[in-house]
C-alpha cells in the first residue's frame, strides 16, 4: 500500500501569512538579481524558488521549525550547490549566501551565536537567519511572528540596522511603553541629546516599524485573528528570549532599504565594514582615475587566482578536480568581466595616458618598496640559521616556514611589478602566472 501523501507546506497558514513569507522571499530574489547586474554573482547561479524540500523535513521537523519558516525554506531564492562551494563570495556585510536545502546551513541558522552561554540566545522557532555566519559580520534575520527583519551583530548580539543609528528605546512608565529617542546632530558639534519622538505613531510609518496593533495586509480576516491569538498563546507559554523585543522594522522596508544600499553603494558586496558616513557619501578627487585603479587592483588579484587554480589542477586528486576546475571558471569570468570593466571605466572616464601611466609608476613605486623589504627580511634568517644547534630541529622547521613564505611573498611581489610594467599587455590576458594582490 502505498504512503499516504504529505500535506503541501502551504497547509494551515493563511493568506496574509503566505502574502508576507512571499514578500520576503520575492525581495530577497530581487537583490540576488540586482547582486547579478552587478556582476557580483552569476545570474547563471540563481535558483528561484519553488524548491523540492521533501527529503528536509525530516530534519526540520526535528528542529521544531514553525511552518511559516519551512515553507519560506521553500520559496527563497538559493545560488547553485556547485557554484556556492566554489565561490569565495559573502551575501551581506561578509556574511556568506545560505542554502536551507543544506543540513549544516539549517542548524547554523537556528543556533548561531551565544546559546552555550545564554540559552535565551537561541532562535525561535519562528525566526531564521536569512545570511550565514562570518567572521566580524552582520547577520540577516527575519521574524515570522512579527514579519521583522533586523542584523545581528556576531559580537554583540544586537540589530545594527541603519535606521536605529542613534536610535534607542527607553521604558516611559507614563505611556506604558517603549518610546524612541532619536539623537540630534550638528554638523560640527557632533551628537546633540537624545530627543524624543513625539508623534510615534508617524515614526513608526515612516521608519517601517512593527506595531503589534496594526496590520498592513489587505487580506486580514478572522482566519488572522485567529493566528494573533495563537502568537500570544505561544509567547504566553514559555519565558521569553533574547530576540523577541528587539526593536526590528518591516520586513519588507528593510529589504528594499537593502535593495537600497547596494543599488547605492552604500553596502558594497562582499564588504566587511559598514561605511561610516554612509548618510553623507564618499568625496574623491578623481574618481574615475580611482575606479581604474581598484578596478586593475581587482583584475590582477583574479588573474593570480586562474594561475593558482590551474596550477592546483595540474597535481589535483580526480575527485577534486571538478571544484577547482569550478573555481578556475568562476575565476577566467571575473577576469574577463573586469577586462571589459576597466576598457569603459577608461573610455567613459575619459583618462588620459599621462595619468594611468603616473598611477602606474605610483604603484610600482610602492610594490618596490614591499620588496626591497621582504628581501632585507629573507637577507636576516640566513645569518643566524646556520649557527643553530643541530638538535633545534623546530626552531629550525619554524625558520624555513618564514623563509618559504618571504620566498613566495617576494616571487608574487616581482610578478606583480612585471605585470604592472606590462600594461595594457599584462591586464588583456590571462597570465600563466600573476603578481601579488
Amino acid at each position: 500500500m502505498a504512503a499516504p501523501a504529505s500535506p503541501p507546506l502551504d497547509a494551515g497558514l493563511t493568506r496574509a501569512q503566505k502574502a508576507r513569507l512571499h514578500e520576503v522571499a520575492d525581495l530577497m530574489l530581487q537583490i540576488y538579481q540586482l547582486l547579478a547586474r552587478a556582476r557580483y554573482i552569476s545570474a547563471s547561479w540563481i535558483q528561484p524558488g519553488p524548491h523540492d524540500l521533501t527529503a528536509q523535513l525530516p530534519l526540520y521537523h526535528s528542529l521544531g521549525l514553525d511552518p511559516r519558516i519551512i515553507y519560506l525554506y521553500s520559496i527563497l531564492p538559493y545560488l547553485a550547490p556547485e557554484r556556492a562551494a566554489a565561490t569565495q563570495t559573502t551575501f551581506f556585510n561578509s556574511s556568506p549566501f545560505v542554502d536551507f536545502r543544506k543540513e549544516e546551513d539549517v542548524r547554523e541558522a537556528h543556533d548561531f551565536v551565544f546559546r552555550e552561554t545564554d540559552p535565551r540566545s537561541a532562535m525561535r522557532p519562528w525566526t531564521t537567519a536569512l545570511s550565514g555566519i562570518g567572521l566580524d559580520a552582520r547577520l540577516v534575520v527575519y521574524e515570522a511572528r512579527r514579519h521583522v527583519v533586523f542584523f545581528v551583530d556576531n559580537n554583540s548580539g544586537e540589530n545594527t540596522d541603519f535606521v536605529l543609528d542613534g536610535v534607542t528605546f527607553e521604558w516611559s512608565e507614563e505611556k506604558g511603553e517603549c518610546v524612541p529617542f532619536e539623537a540630534a546632530w550638528n554638523g560640527e558639534r557632533g551628537r546633540l541629546p537624545k530627543i524624543e519622538v513625539v508623534d510615534k505613531e508617524a515614526w513608526d510609518r515612516e521608519k517601517g516599524f512593527y506595531d503589534l496593533e496594526e496590520d498592513d495586509d489587505e487580506d486580514y480576516d478572522e482566519e488572522d485573528e485567529g493566528e494573533d491569538e495563537n502568537e500570544e498563546e505561544e509567547e504566553d507559554d514559555d519565558q521569553g528570549a533574547h530576540w523577541d523585543d528587539i526593536p526590528a522594522r518591516l520586513a519588507g522596508h528593510v529589504l528594499r532599504d537593502m535593495l537600497g544600499w547596494f543599488r547605492d553603494l552604500v553596502i558594497v558586496p562582499g564588504c566587511t565594514e559598514w561605511d561610516d558616513n554612509w548618510s553623507e557619501g564618499q568625496t574623491v578627487d578623481n574618481l574615475p582615475l580611482w575606479e581604474w585603479r581598484e578596478l586593475r587592483s581587482d583584475l590582477r588579484r583574479e588573474q593570480r587566482n586562474v594561475a593558482e587554480e590551474r596550477g592546483e589542477l595540474e597535481v589535483a586528486e580526480p575527485s577534486a578536480r571538478p571544484l577547482i576546475e569550478e573555481r578556475m571558471r568562476q575565476a577566467e569570468e571575473s577576469v574577463a568581466i573586469l577586462q571589459q570593466a576597466c576598457a569603459a571605466c577608461q573610455a567613459d572616464g575619459n583618462l588620459s595616458p599621462t595619468a594611468m601611466a603616473a598611477e602606474i609608476a605610483r604603484e610600482v613605486e610602492s610594490l618596490t618598496r614591499e620588496l626591497e623589504e621582504c628581501e632585507n627580511r629573507l637577507a636576516a634568517p640566513g645569518d643566524w640559521m646556520p649557527q643553530l644547534p643541530e638538535g633545534a630541529a623546530q626552531a629550525r622547521d619554524l625558520a624555513q616556514q618564514v623563509v618559504d613564505e618571504l620566498t613566495r611573498r617576494a616571487d608574487r611581489l616581482r610578478k606583480a611589478i612585471a605585470w604592472e610594467l606590462e600594461w595594457p599587455a599584462g591586464g588583456n590576458g590571462v597570465q600563466e602566472e600573476s603578481g601579488a594582490n
